[in-house]
């Protein structure tokens, strides 16, 4: 990704400009020593950011596997119940005086609570 003209990118410019400033700073034994401990370094959170990367795909892997089961079992419920095509049947309508019926514990054979046989 050229950001910067001749090609670089953030990172490549950063190292170039961080080199420049080191040539300007230190005497060359100092330069030498310090460039050794940043390659250190970066070959140090280089590995780090592989191995985050791993855990990471794992973590994932692991939570998908987990949604899969979790709608093999909602889906195998479902077709236990009557759906097809995904979707389950339409329940039967039930007023909101029904509702408030079977709520109080009414079960009637008619009246508002015959309507709690699909419960």
């Amino acid at each position: 990704m050229a950001l910067f003209g001749f090609g670089e990118t953030r990172a490549e410019r950063a190292v170039r400009k961080a080199g420049e400033r080191m040539e300007r700073r230190y005497a060359p034994e100092t330069r030498r020593i310090k460039e050794r401990e940043a390659a250190v370094k970066a070959e140090a959170r280089r590995k780090a950011d592989i191995e985050h990367a791993r855990k990471k795909t794992q973590l994932y892997k692991a939570q998908a596997e987990e949604r899969e089961s979790y709608t093999r079992k909602r889906r195998a419920t479902q077709e236990a119940r009557g759906a097809r095509f995904g979707r389950l049947p339409p329940a039967p309508k039930v007023s909101k005086r029904t509702k408030r019926a079977i709520g109080r514990g009414v079960t009637r054979k008619r009246g508002a609570g015959s309507k709690i046989g699909w419960l």
